[in-house]
């Protein structure tokens, strides 16, 4: 049975941080352009610096307790921040790990309440080693159907209909759950495409899906939106519908319905479906 506290549906916040409507951010146009550029360094793990690996320009590691970005190709050269080297640009110092579960969430992060609250439910886990939580990094549209099943007490179901690249792993009792539960349809060719990253419109069709919804005017909701036309006669109304509702937005005015989710930004809106949090993204 899906939790009760579904009907609590309220602000969900799912901007990614590109530009314009297109979904590849902008590129410096040189080297120097790059290297004299403000960095920001992302909500994700870095790898800790190894003298024998090479890092070529743009690299961030970790190292005494701080970020540096590699400046240009590098090998064996220790990145101080008390010595200037030329290979080595020094971001900062890397904010205190507070999170029980994941060893790169920091209670000063936005997605840190959600995170660390579902992965208290068993709801989210870690990627990789699953130390790391790995915010920044897109999340597959398995992952996040394994996610909605735990998130809604969707039990697995072990045969029966399922989709025909649904494979044999961790997920694929999931994914049938949720097709037999006719909450994931998958294409024409019924296929569910489980590794690939899952966008905001599919996202949204998920939401929509599982909550039964239903979208009044999707053309007045639509308007204010340089990219409507993007959007798919399929994720309309599942769109629409979660646009009206508050649980996503766009950026300025642009919908970007193809654009990735990060897997803080999928913990987010599943945390905000399960106890309607009014927590946005930073």
């Amino acid at each position: 049975m899906f939790r009760q506290k579904i009907a609590l549906l309220l602000t969900l916040t799912l901007s990614i941080a590109l530009s314009g409507c297109g979904s590849t951010p902008s590129v410096a146009s040189s080297d120097a352009e790059e290297v004299s550029a403000p960095i920001r360094v992302a909500d994700t793990f870095y790898p800790a610096w190894n003298a024998s690996d090479i890092y070529t320009l743009g690299d961030i590691v970790v190292h005494n307790g701080r970020y540096f970005r590699a400046l240009w190709w590098t090998q064996g050269n220790e990145p101080r921040s008390d010595v200037e080297r030329d290979e080595w640009q020094d971001l900062g110092n890397v904010p205190a790990q507070d999170s029980p579960y994941f060893s790169d969430v920091s209670n000063e992060a936005w997605y840190a309440p959600a995170v660390n609250a579902l992965a208290s439910e068993g709801i989210v886990d870690g990627a990789a080693n699953g130390i790391n939580f790995q915010a920044s990094r897109p999340i597959t549209r398995a992952q996040f159907a394994l996610w909605l099943c735990r998130a809604l007490d969707i039990a697995p179901v072990e045969g029966g209909d399922n989709f025909s690249d649904a494979g044999n792993d961790a997920y694929t009792p999931y994914l049938a759950a949720l097709k037999q539960a006719g909450i994931a349809k998958g294409d024409e060719a019924g296929l569910f495409h489980p590794s690939d990253y899952i966008t905001r419109q599919a996202l949204c069709r998920l939401l929509y899906d599982a909550c039964d919804g239903f979208a009044e005017d999707p053309l007045t909701t639509f308007a204010p939106y340089a990219d409507a036309d993007d959007v798919p006669q399929w994720a309309i109304q599942p769109m629409s519908w979660c646009i009206d509702r508050g649980l996503i937005q766009g950026r300025g005015n642009c919908l970007l319905p193809e654009v990735s989710v990060s897997r803080a930004e999928a913990a987010q809106a599943l945390y905000n479906l399960l106890y309607g949090a009014n927590t946005a993204q930073q």
